[in-house]
């Protein structure tokens, strides 16, 4: 019920019987509705458990030779589950928009964009933002009933489905499950506090056409005992947020205190005297008629623009820098024992190639992105860092 920052080459399920600490009442309570009626909608802060309920609940009904589907937002997640989690046969494991993309691919003749074009943003937004891709999966799955699942279970489901696609997507999985949500085995997992692809903060019940089709109320009760966690990284993260504690437990034996290292750039010498002179610029611009004058003056902004970026990404690799010096050399931290999370690092992502750890001589060839390969073929044995968008790495 904890995770580390590595997984271990191999997993001793017995060893983790006898010495972890069991499920507590609560998702015991949640376990033994689903053996009621299985129907079960669930929420719960992060580390409180979540994806162990639902591979639990996947692997017993893999026991009873169910035909299993589970699905997420993410692929590395998927890949992830895929390779520690569930290996049993009757369970299949995808995010759910490839998995969409697969079912059109293998039993669909009408036009759909290939596997090329389905990397582009236009693709998403032209396709799953208008309900197209999933109405085709949809016609798929009444054209082969053999595609279709015993049991559905869904983790991070706030960003299927409580987001623009929602809808969409309510009604896809309804056709996929046997018997649909109102007759069908389901579990789904969500945290709106993780809602980060989804419409968080919107003022109305996102799982309102589930329980409408379903024909069934939830309770939404969060689950609050963390066993990811120790206190101490609790404490020190909610008042960095200068928030109440979600949590009423920590389960994990205290540590070291974290270390939260703010690089504010705005305040550096170089970073003040460009502000300034920026402003300056766009006060002249603002007074000029000419258009021959405003787009010099424009070029002239631009290029203080490009200035700011460059000293910022000298600060961030300087300062990168010296904290990987320092956990490696001086901590004797091991490298596959480190990850670092950024929100852009590879091609297509806004900063690339702004990405100082790719820019850092001594680093450059000890990092490996952690991507569905990273846990398919078996990557995170390397001794290397890790690294990922914030997005990616949401679930693990």
């Amino acid at each position: 019920l904890f995770s580390n920052s590595y997984h271990p080459p191999s997993i001793d399920y017995e060893e983790l019987e006898e010495n972890l600490e069991k499920f507590d009442d609560y998702q015991k309570l949640l376990i033994k509705i689903f053996g009621t009626n299985q129907k079960l909608l669930f929420s719960g802060y992060p580390g409180t458990g979540k994806t162990n309920i639902l591979v639990h609940i996947a692997n017993e009904m893999a026991k009873d030779k169910k035909k299993i589907i589970f699905l997420c937002y993410g692929k590395v997640l998927s890949a992830k589950l895929k390779t520690f989690e569930m290996g049993n046969e009757s369970i299949t494991v995808e995010p759910i928009y490839e998995y969409m993309c697969d079912l059109i691919d293998r039993y669909s003749d009408d036009p759909f964009p290939n596997s090329y074009e389905r990397k582009e943003a236009s693709f998403w937004r032209d396709w799953a933002d208008t309900g197209k891709l999933q109405s085709i999966a949809t016609n798929v799955i009444e054209q082969n009933e053999n595609v279709k699942f015993d049991v559905l279970i869904i983790d991070e489901a706030q960003d299927i489905l409580s987001s623009l696609r929602s809808e969409y997507n309510v009604l896809f999985l309804d056709k996929l499950l046997k018997g649909g949500f109102k007759n069908g085995k389901w579990a789904i997992a969500t945290d709106e506090t993780q809602n980060i692809f989804g419409d968080f903060g919107k003022q109305y019940d996102p799982y309102k056409l589930l329980k409408e089709i379903s024909e069934t109320e939830f309770t939404q009760i969060p689950l609050k005992n963390n066993y990811r966690n120790t206190s101490i990284i609790g404490d020190t993260f909610f008042k960095f947020l200068n928030e109440d504690n979600h949590y009423d437990k920590f389960n994990r034996i205290s540590g070291s205190i974290p270390q939260l290292i703010k690089c504010d750039l705005k305040n550096s010498d170089e970073m003040i005297s460009i502000n300034n002179e920026l402003i300056d610029k766009s006060n002249q611009l603002k007074e000029l008629t000419e258009d021959k004058d405003k787009r010099e003056l424009d070029k002239e902004i631009s290029l203080l623009n490009n200035k700011k970026v460059e000293i910022k990404h000298k600060y961030q690799k300087k300062s990168l820098e010296d904290l990987l010096d320092k956990l490696t050399k001086k901590d004797k931290i091991p490298l596959n024992k480190i990850v670092v999370l950024a929100p852009g690092l590879f091609k297509g992502s806004y900063n690339y190639p702004k990405n100082p750890l790719l820019d850092i001589n001594e680093y450059k060839d000890k990092i490996i992105e952690i991507s569905p390969e990273y846990y398919l073929n078996h990557k995170y044995k390397e001794q290397k860092i890790s690294y990922s968008t914030i997005q990616s790495f949401k679930g693990l």
